[in-house]
């Protein structure tokens, strides 16, 4: 034995090692959307829970507005 590697050997292992970096990679992206999709949604079915659509609703006065218009 020399020491060296054979470089079939060195190709394959550094395509393995790039495949486990996607697939790693992938995963966390994967779990990280899921988890902030859910806490979304979580939050949205709170706010949901909150409305109150029987509450009367007061209707606002209009209010007039006063402009004034300079002539020359």
């Amino acid at each position: 034995m020399e020491g060296k590697m054979n470089p079939f050997f060195v190709l394959v292992g550094m395509y393995a090692g790039f495949a486990a970096l996607l697939f790693t990679s992938g995963y966390i992206y994967k779990t990280t959307r899921d988890r902030r999709n859910r806490a979304n949604e979580e939050h949205e079915k709170e706010k949901q829970r909150k409305l109150d659509f029987d509450r009367k609703v007061e209707e606002s006065k209009p209010q007039t507005r006063h402009t004034t218009v300079a002539v020359r």
